[in-house]
């Protein structure tokens, strides 16, 4: 297991503790972690390529940053600075559920 530590949150590659928001709504499922030379932390990830609203009523729950995802896309590699918040990644039929964390926000 591989981890990296942040003021607001840890980034880990295991589930259910590997799932983050990026600053332009996609949502990646953390495969690595990887450090270059000058320090920097970059994520080796898979982007969602499914996302739906896991539930409509009252509200749609994007509203709230919940969402049903599926179909991970092929490895790419993302900045650690493109995250807007860490989220908890739960399994749920033949998808994932994706709640973020308050306190990552």
């Amino acid at each position: 297991m591989l981890k990296a530590v942040f003021e607001k949150f840890v980034l880990q590659n295991r589930d259910p503790d590997n799932c983050c928001t990026l600053l332009n709504g996609t949502i990646i499922s953390i495969e690595n972690l990887i450090f270059t030379i000058d320090n920097q932390c970059k994520i080796l990830a898979r982007q969602f390529l499914t996302i739906a609203d896991f539930y409509k009523d009252p509200c749609p729950s994007s509203n709230i940053g919940i969402y049903s995802v599926s179909t991970p896309g092929p490895l790419e590699i993302f900045d650690v600075c493109e995250i807007s918040c860490k989220n908890v990644k739960i399994p749920f039929e033949n998808q994932f559920i994706v709640f973020p964390l308050l306190h990552t926000l």
